[in-house]
């Protein structure tokens, strides 16, 4: 079942006890009746991974078949979406991802989409800033291969297996300790797959103007292209910037 299937799917679902109460805002019904449920061992597989879907306190809870129509757990398939899954008793609401008026908390497993700014405050051994950053563009197979080749005659095409993504990205310098320049450059992200591993290789290709590089004083602001190469299969690939050296840190965005 694919992504999308799955998240429509969710708004379907039925918060599972061993009686239902429903409180369903389109049909306002509030009630509960027993029923004849039948548990065939279902398993639940999401991008082909056996997820194994447990309650709250971890047990396990098992999807079971009523009247043709088979009931997952909201949380075990949120959960694996990376979206946080919660039940507001006062209105009998199930919330999968952030609740409404909460502020929203992007991740390794929920990455910023498009045009959403996120800011990050970094400290280490050697320098310290606070930037603002957000994806404003991105472009994928030929349409990227197009932009890159216009760039330099002499980029080499990607591997076999792999194509270019060119994302266009907006960083803002809001301060830098003892009011020193930092020296923005593509080595500043990363692109990690959909199953969180990092895309090793390195792409020495020259990017289409304006590239996002250059020395920055607090107050400056720069917006340019960085390119990366990922598996034309990896739907979801996503990039991290200003992770220290142990991955901790960093802010995530999506580059699809």
């Amino acid at each position: 079942m694919s992504k999308e299937k799955i998240r429509g799917f969710l708004v379907g679902v039925i918060v599972m006890t061993l009686v239902f109460s429903m409180s369903i805002s389109t049909y306002a019904l509030i009630g509960s009746k027993s029923i004849t449920a039948s548990y065939n061992n279902i398993k639940i597989y999401i991008d082909q991974k056996l997820i194994t879907p447990k309650d709250v306190k971890g047990n396990i809870v098992e999807p079971f078949i009523y009247n043709g129509t088979t009931y997952l757990p909201v949380r075990a398939v949120g959960e694996a979406f990376g979206k946080s899954v919660s039940w507001d008793g006062k209105t009998n609401s199930v919330y999968v991802g952030t609740q409404p008026g909460a502020a929203t908390s992007y991740s390794r497993n929920n990455p910023a989409p498009i045009n959403v700014a996120q800011t990050i405050n970094y400290t280490d051994d050697y320098e310290s800033y606070n930037a603002t950053a957000t994806v404003t563009q991105i472009i994928r197979g030929s349409n990227a291969w197009s932009m890159i080749q216009a760039a330099n005659q002499f980029n080499d095409q990607p591997k076999d297996g792999y194509e270019y993504i060119v994302a266009k990205v907006k960083v803002s310098m809001n301060s830098v300790k003892d009011d020193k320049a930092f020296d923005l450059d593509s080595y500043e992200f990363q692109a990690f797959n959909s199953q969180n591993s990092e895309y090793n290789d390195m792409t020495y290709v020259v990017p289409p103007d304006p590239e996002l590089m250059g020395q920055m004083y607090a107050g400056a602001t720069k917006e340019g292209y960085l390119v990366f190469e990922v598996k034309t299969d990896d739907t979801n690939p996503k990039m991290v910037f200003g992770s220290q050296y142990d991955g901790l840190g960093g802010i995530w965005f999506r580059l699809y």
